[in-house]
């Protein structure tokens, strides 16, 4: 349906443009581009606003869902490239003017008034935040407090900026110490990620069904940064000189070691290493990669140049399964 939509965008993009500079959008086009999103996937959302470098963009906005965000995505590289008129995105915007008041379920709020506490997560590479307003204070309603907070942060930020660099929301009343103020969070957040690396390995232990495990783990991956990477690669390397404990001895680690090394060279950008796991007599490697791309090609000719060496001869066993929501990390995390 992407496809079609594109044909029919084309019909109507200067009718819709000049109802812009008229009176705005009829019903009959309002109906016409919802039907056409709708068309794609209902759970999407649509909007106008202005360009950056066009006149008008039209974003779709998978409303923070990961698996949406991927069919927007989508939608985005299949768009004619920008003109003076049109631009187009896969999320919402930042549009961080001032003087913005927003007007949901009986409350007037002006988005200037709120501020942030933020705590820096640097292993996560996220800023944890507690959001307050004076409003808060008079909103019983958690979920609506929650939505306004969002709110405000996507219209700053932008959608995206949110995924990628805001971690934990709490909500507070009254003023923050030590308060960030709206129109300063974005540069607060730029600053932040000009640190980012997206690399930050971290060394979890525990036991699976009794057993110890160690998991190596990014603990800074982030799934906007890699949209189009909806399946979980699993490659599982079963041990040929496990310890009592199940786990590798220091010749077999190096080893293993090398060949992760080599696999994920030879992956390149086609996948993104999250972590790799050690328990109960085998190595698992995880990784994501795009459904029907040249990963498992790449895979199966590293597991053949693997089997048979004499120093290091592996069975190894490859899965494949549908994640767009990466929900591997939460084994984790």
């Amino acid at each position: 349906m992407i496809e079609q939509f594109w044909v029919w965008w084309a019909t109507v993009s200067d009718e819709i443009a000049r109802s812009f500079r008229a009176k705005g959008l009829s019903q009959e086009l309002i109906r016409a581009i919802a039907d056409h999103v709708a068309a794609i996937d209902d759970r999407l959302d649509w909007e106008f606003g202005p360009g950056v470098e066009a006149e008008h963009h039209f974003c779709l906005s998978g409303k923070g869902d990961p698996a949406l965000r991927v069919i927007a995505e989508r939608w985005l590289r299949a768009a004619p490239k920008p003109d003076g008129t049109w631009e187009f995105y896969a999320s919402r915007q930042g549009n961080p003017r001032g003087g913005l008041k927003l007007e949901i379920n009986g409350f007037s709020i002006e988005l200037d008034q709120m501020s942030f506490g933020i705590q820096e997560d640097e292993g996560r590479e996220r800023l944890h935040v507690k959001v307050f307003h004076p409003l808060f204070s008079k909103i019983s309603d958690e979920q609506l407090a929650t939505r306004i907070a969002f709110i405000a942060l996507d219209n700053t930020l932008g959608e995206d900026d949110v995924e990628r660099w805001i971690g934990a929301i709490e909500l507070g009343e009254g003023i923050a110490v030590d308060a960030v103020s709206l129109g300063s969070l974005g540069a607060r957040v730029r600053a932040f990620a000009a640190k980012a690396t997206g690399d930050r390995w971290s060394l979890l232990r525990g036991t699976l069904d009794g057993a110890p495990i160690f998991v190596m783990i990014n603990t800074a991956i982030k799934r906007v940064d890699h949209l189009l990477l909806d399946t979980h690669l699993e490659v599982m390397i079963p041990l040929a000189n496990p310890t009592e404990e199940g786990l590798t001895t220091s010749d077999e680690a190096a080893v293993l070691d090398s060949m992760e090394d080599e696999l994920v060279e030879r992956l390149g950008d086609e996948a993104v290493h999250i972590a790799r796991e050690t328990t109960r007599g085998r190595r698992v490697l995880h990784f994501h990669v795009m459904e029907g791309g040249p990963a498992a090609a790449i895979v199966d000719r590293w597991v053949k140049s693997h089997d048979g060496q004499a120093r290091a001869a592996y069975a190894c066993e490859v899965q494949f399964a549908n994640d767009p929501q990466w929900d591997v990390l939460r084994r984790w995390v």
